[in-house]
């Protein structure tokens, strides 16, 4: 992607290789930012994205935990059946500068939800996020999680023309260091 003045942004993709109906899928590994080949710069920061060393599924199931089947582009295609663990965001203090760690975020998910053999399909549920800072001196400050609740992930069922109604679910709160937002006021579009 690149704007009028040639700043560019990079996206770097992994073609990633599994046994099975969806042999091969793009994952998306890093974003470098502000490359201006014109100007001579390299990029001053990177994105790098961290995945699970290995896919999980259920038995007897081709699709991963939590991945998409997408047809949209006139084929079969797989979408998100690697699990995001960790994001690393780096920056050059200079353009010569090698990459340095500046923040780390670690991601948690919902063990239960992922669970094979329940009356709903497996899927990943992010429970908490935790970011740690490394200061220009390298010393790493690692902040409280920010953690997620959610309400009753259990099956809900719709007959034909009948409107389904979920009742009996405890808002959705978002922990901030500590502090709760209660996020049972938003509207979903």
């Amino acid at each position: 992607m690149e704007d009028a003045l040639g700043n560019r942004i990079e996206y770097k993709w992994r073609r990633v290789f599994q046994e099975g109906p969806y042999a091969t899928y793009l994952s998306l590994e890093s974003i470098e930012y502000t490359v201006n080949s014109a100007a001579g710069l390299v990029p001053h920061a990177k994105v790098e994205l961290v995945y699970a060393p290995a896919l999980t599924m259920c038995p007897g199931s081709s699709v991963p935990t939590g991945a998409t089947l997408d047809y949209r582009e006139g084929f079969r295609k797989l979408l998100g059946a690697q699990t995001l663990t960790e994001i690393k965001v780096h920056v050059r203090d200079t353009q010569a500068a090698s990459y340095v760690l500046r923040h780390r975020y670690q991601i948690g998910y919902d063990s239960a939800a992922q669970a094979c053999g329940q009356a709903y399909t497996p899927f990943r549920q992010i429970t908490a996020i935790t970011e740690t800072a490394i200061s220009p001196l390298g010393v790493a400050t690692t902040l409280p999680a920010t953690t997620f609740e959610y309400g009753d992930y259990g099956p809900v069922t719709n007959a034909p023309n009948v409107p389904t109604t979920v009742t009996g679910l405890p808002p959705y709160v978002v922990t901030l260091g500590g502090g709760k937002r209660n996020l049972s006021r938003l509207s979903y579009v």
